[in-house]
């Protein structure tokens, strides 16, 4: 039976020849191959995705990079602000994975690599993942936040029996 191979778009989709896939394919083809969050001729270029709490405006045409809500200890800017996306983060958020795992300071929390490591190397510590169902309904002030989780409160997450500080949390 003869083999058939489907065309796909130019450039829009790779399709594995010679049962070749990722950065050998890319090798065999001189395409270029980047890991997650990077970009250019030279992978030298990030691409963010950066965890969020809205979409882009319409009077945002001219924004040409995704739209966060993190500050630069890649923490939610202010959980207490409205508005929800399912990449939204009561944690560290992995901005170029749009990834929420544990932080502020927790036993599980994600811990980079060291600044001036080239790209793509792995963090120290991945941290405990922190899905959207996963996010709690009030700060660690107690104060409801509207986009969280009503019956999940901040100690089941980051209190000494919480999810991001005890090896066997309750919370499973």
């Amino acid at each position: 039976m003869p083999k058939v191979r489907y065309e796909l778009p130019h450039k829009k989709y790779f399709v594995p020849e010679h049962n070749l896939t990722g950065t050998a394919a890319a090798r065999a083809s001189n395409r270029s191959s980047h890991g997650t969050g990077r970009g250019g001729p030279d992978c030298g270029l990030e691409v963010k995705r950066p965890c969020t709490n809205r979409f882009r405006h319409p009077h945002e045409h001219d924004v040409k990079t995704a739209v966060g809500h993190i500050g630069p200890d890649k923490h939610d800017l202010n959980p207490r602000d409205h508005g929800w996306l399912a990449s939204r983060c009561f944690g560290h958020c992995v901005d170029h994975l749009a990834l929420c795992v544990c932080g502020y300071g927790s036993k599980y929390r994600h811990i980079p690599a060291p600044d001036g490591s080239p790209p793509g190397t792995p963090p120290v510590q991945w941290g405990r993942p922190m899905l959207d169902n996963c996010m709690p309904g009030t700060d660690k002030s107690g104060h409801s936040l509207d986009w969280g989780r009503p019956h999940l409160k901040y100690e089941d997450l980051y209190g000494p029996e919480g999810w991001c500080n005890k090896e066997q949390s309750a919370l499973q």
